[in-house]
């Protein structure tokens, strides 16, 4: 376990580093640079409660497979994603000031699950449809969300769709799924516009 009164040049320190956990380090504010961390495939950030910033670099990250973050309150903004071919799973949980969706700026083809729980969140954006076409698994629990843009129509991998929890969303997109789609599990809140077929 690495104590954290972090040194902002940890990261020159560990090259080899594949996974990185940082658990109620509650006096952290912003996360390393993780520009020197080239092979790290995991991270996890929990109950860091004073967590404001994670660190440009994450968003351009090669070889992140997992990204789970919980617990965090002040956490306002996740880094726009530039690069990051690897990432098959984004969780977010518990982070209620989490307010705007990552800006996606390129292909996320290995993303196969994506899970916002009770999160701030409230436009899901065109860009999970455009750019997140191998999803399997998408998790909309508890969530503050007004408004889904675009559709899913690409999204033809997708299995499990759950979106639960919230009274904020007044309507679905009539266009969401593909006719064709290969979903199996379907779960919707109620709402006052009637669910379409």
């Amino acid at each position: 376990m690495i104590p954290l009164a972090f040194s902002q040049n940890i990261n020159q320190c560990l090259p080899s580093l594949k996974e990185l956990e940082l658990t109620a380090t509650h006096r952290l504010l912003r996360t390393p640079d993780f520009g020197g961390m080239s092979c790290l495939q995991k991270l996890k950030i929990e109950y860091c409660s004073c967590l404001e910033e994670i660190h440009p670099s994450l968003g351009s990250h090669e070889s992140i497979v997992s990204i789970y973050i919980k617990g965090c309150d002040k956490l306002r903004k996740f880094p726009t994603v530039i690069w990051m071919k690897k990432l098959k799973i984004l969780e977010f949980s518990s982070c209620e000031e989490l307010r705007e969706f990552p800006e996606i700026q390129s292909n996320m083809d290995s993303l196969v699950n994506l899970c916002l729980y009770k999160v701030g969140i409230e436009v899901l954006p065109s860009s999970v449809g455009e750019y997140c076409t191998n999803l399997v698994v998408i998790k909309l629990v508890a969530s503050n969300l007004k408004r889904i843009e675009g559709n899913f129509r690409a999204l033809k991998h997708l299995r499990e769709f759950e979106f639960t929890g919230s009274t904020h969303l007044e309507k679905l997109p009539k266009d969401l799924f593909d006719e064709n789609c290969c979903l199996n599990e379907l779960s919707l809140p109620e709402m006052r516009q009637k669910i379409p077929p």
